[in-house]
């Protein structure tokens, strides 16, 4: 669950998502440090409260692992990143679960309909 509400909070892409580091999160600042994102662009996200709550009980309770000298924030049982291609068989299986049949995978809820969100609240990208 931690992984999907740090994507919908941060509006990432599901590679994104795989690419984070434990220190790519910095709790007291509220933000999230997006590397190597689309075009090879790093940039910073701003994290709401709410994530930081997630992000903060996800951190106490989840075991230390390191994997090619790096800390991956979100990792399998199996000992590895995340792939892309994970999270959007982990999306279809848990819409699939509800019920929903709208079309569109990870960036749809992850990008898109956050997007829509903060719009419809009133930003104004």
């Amino acid at each position: 669950m931690a992984r999907f509400k740090t994507a919908f909070y941060a509006c990432l892409r599901a590679s994104e998502l795989c690419n984070l580091d434990v220190e790519d999160i910095n709790l007291d600042k509220m933000t999230l440090i997006c590397r190597n994102g689309k075009g090879g662009k790093t940039s910073i996200c701003y994290l709401s409260e709410e994530a930081i709550e997630i992000l903060r009980d996800y951190l106490k309770a989840r075991s230390d692992f390191e994997l090619e000298d790096r800390r991956p924030l979100f990792f399998t049982d199996y000992g590895s990143r995340f792939d892309r291609k994970d999270i959007y068989r982990l999306v279809i299986y848990c819409k699939k679960k509800a019920g929903i049949n709208k079309p569109g995978g990870a960036h749809v809820l992850f990008r898109h309909f956050a997007a829509f969100l903060m719009i419809k609240n009133g930003c104004d990208c």
